[in-house]
């Protein structure tokens, strides 16, 4: 959109966040702001090329690095002396080896005991299963494969099913029959 000051504002995706810049330029900057069709080949190279640096409105490089900032902070969740249960890095969750609280449970008992710690977690992030970008089963015998796919099947949502490998490996615990490490979207 156009202001009465010759100034341009517009409404920008950065990694995911809606901003709205105000940006003050000349009437021949704004005319060949307006002008230029082509794609840009690097955002930065362009955005300083019309960013305004003797304003008092900050450039868009500016706010982009800002902007940049936020997107670094990583958020941890359930941190203990050996590892943490979740940790957030920009839009992306990453959730730790989830392990069945009930160790007397069948495979499909301990399976659903690990996807309700999921979905928990999930919660405590903001997202939910739908926002699965991969998982990672790690069964201790491969002869439960079918047991933690029935309460697999159950609880994923259908047209919603995400990436997953499944392998055997020996888990900490022996009694633990299945472990889960999922990556979700916020």
């Amino acid at each position: 959109g156009i202001n009465a000051e010759y100034g341009v504002f517009s409404t920008i995706w950065i990694r995911g966040q809606r901003l709205r810049l105000d940006i003050m330029l000349s009437r021949i900057g704004f005319r060949s702001a307006f002008q230029k069709h082509t794609p840009i080949a690097s955002p930065t190279r362009h955005l300083r090329y019309y960013s305004t640096p003797n304003s008092s409105v900050p450039s868009i490089l500016q706010i982009l690095q800002s902007s940049n900032a936020i997107h670094n902070e990583i958020k941890r969740f359930g941190v203990n002396k050996r590892f943490s249960d979740m940790a957030i890095h920009g839009n992306i969750v990453y959730i730790a080896g989830q392990v069945p609280k009930n160790t007397q449970l069948d495979i499909t008992d301990q399976t659903k005991d690990v996807l309700a710690q999921i979905d928990k977690l999930l919660d405590q992030a903001g997202t939910d299963k739908t926002r699965i970008l991969m998982s990672t089963v790690y069964l201790s015998d491969m002869k439960n494969y079918e047991g933690m796919n029935k309460a697999w099947e159950e609880w994923v949502t259908s047209g919603n099913t995400p990436p997953r490998a499944t392998v055997q490996a020996t888990l900490a615990n022996p009694e633990w029959k299945v472990e889960i490490v999922v990556t979700a979207a916020t």
